[in-house]
């Protein structure tokens, strides 16, 4: 495509800015849209991410059908976003799935047709990628090391550590173990040290961030009509499971990225023991958080019956997978979504918001599931 000024370009719409960057829609004088990506203050990070989608294009045919490409960018070399990075890429018709999820009056058949040929398309994708095998008969210790990474991190989180140094939690009137000694007690369980037996499953090229809001869909009655976005770039090495992990995480992302959900707790109380418990309500519409549960619940409940009635092909060495990779969302999810600040929505200290401690609790639960079925609890 020829090369493109953006001072040619006619901005029609902005869907995104923040501290780190300003999205929006921007149309060219033959009517074609394309969205436009700027960064405000780190340039090497978009920078990595032009490189990144690539990368995937090149190396994989997937990626070149379901990723759109860059066709124009550069540094801005005058007028207030002098020095600033930025991208192009075409714009993709259709909506996220998530959005799609969201609306009442969806068809429950067609959105669950899409969503199992999301999940066996992806599926097929993490199968097909070019594997190191500098991790031969190791995968399984690396990616138990990027587990207990993202539990190290946690310590650096304020409102978090005090939860870390609890005992057992209550959550949803349930006691828990509390997190660390739970993902301690599952990187023990002899099945896991067990994929150290398999040769690699570690990829150095991935996209790694498939959750709800990165993929489109065009039309929902031809669901092989996706396309993703926004390739999750603070990740260079991992098991390309995660990529289906991500997508599956969508229904928390969503009830967190959406402020859905409220947590009823004296945790907040001044002078308060470690005797702690939390109750999650979530939000949603009853329509919206049905349909949520109808396709997502099989995953966070790690029901195996019902996840082969998803992914009908899946191993057994791949779903232990999966299910740790899931966790690792859980866990990267509670950094990346930190909140210094609580929402105190009614003004009572016993109801409030935190994005952070709604996925911490969210990765207690899940992580209490996981061990006591691998231990047959």
């Amino acid at each position: 495509m020829k090369k493109m000024q953006f001072s040619s370009l006619n901005v029609s719409h902005i869907f995104k800015s923040s501290d780190k960057y300003i999205i929006g829609i921007v149309n060219n004088q033959s009517s074609e849209s394309f969205v436009f990506k700027i960064a405000n203050k780190n340039n090497e990070e978009l920078n990595k991410e032009i490189n990144r989608i690539r990368e995937l294009r090149s190396q994989y045919n997937f990626m070149r059908k379901r990723l759109g490409p860059i066709v124009d960018h550069g540094v801005f070399e005058k007028g207030y976003h002098k020095g600033k990075c930025y991208y192009l890429y075409p714009l993709i018709d259709g909506d996220t799935f998530s959005h799609f999820v969201q609306k009442p009056s969806i068809d429950h058949y067609k959105i669950g047709k899409t969503f199992k040929l999301l999940c066996s398309e992806t599926l097929r994708f993490c199968r097909e990628h070019k594997f190191d095998s500098g991790y031969d008969k190791s995968s399984g210790s690396f990616i138990k090391s990027l587990i207990k990474h993202s539990i190290i991190q946690l310590n650096d989180l304020l409102s978090v550590r005090a939860l870390l140094e609890l005992g057992d939690l209550t959550i949803n009137k349930r006691k828990k173990t509390n997190i660390k000694e739970v993902v301690y007690q599952i990187l023990n369980h002899s099945a896991v040290k067990k994929l150290d037996k398999l040769n690699s499953f570690v990829s150095e090229v991935g996209h790694w961030n498939f959750h709800g809001d990165n993929v489109i869909i065009k039309d929902l009655s031809s669901p092989n009509s996706f396309s993703f976005i926004d390739p999750d770039i603070h990740i260079d090495t991992c098991d390309p499971l995660f990529t289906l992990a991500r997508f599956l995480y969508t229904y928390p992302h969503d009830t967190a990225d959406y402020s859905q959900y409220v947590i009823e707790s004296n945790y907040l109380f001044p002078n308060k023991d470690d005797n702690c418990y939390f109750n999650i309500k979530t939000l949603w519409p009853q329509v919206v958080s049905q349909l949520y549960s109808e396709l997502f619940d099989p995953f966070l409940d790690q029901a195996s019956s019902r996840i082969n009635n998803i992914i009908s092909d899946i191993g057994d060495d791949e779903l232990l997978r999966l299910q740790l990779n899931y966790l690792l969302c859980l866990l990267r999810g509670i950094t990346a979504n930190y909140e210094s600040k609580f929402s105190i929505p009614s003004n009572k200290l016993s109801f409030f918001q935190n994005k952070g401690i709604f996925l911490y609790l969210t990765a207690v639960v899940f992580a209490n599931d996981m061990r006591d079925k691998l231990y047959g609890n």
